[in-house]
């Protein structure tokens, strides 16, 4: 479940930066 929830964060993150 950890895993799901860090690895979402971590695409979020990267969206941000791309943006």
């Amino acid at each position: 479940e950890s895993l799901v929830i860090f690895s979402v964060t971590r695409k979020r993150a990267c969206s941000i930066e791309e943006e």
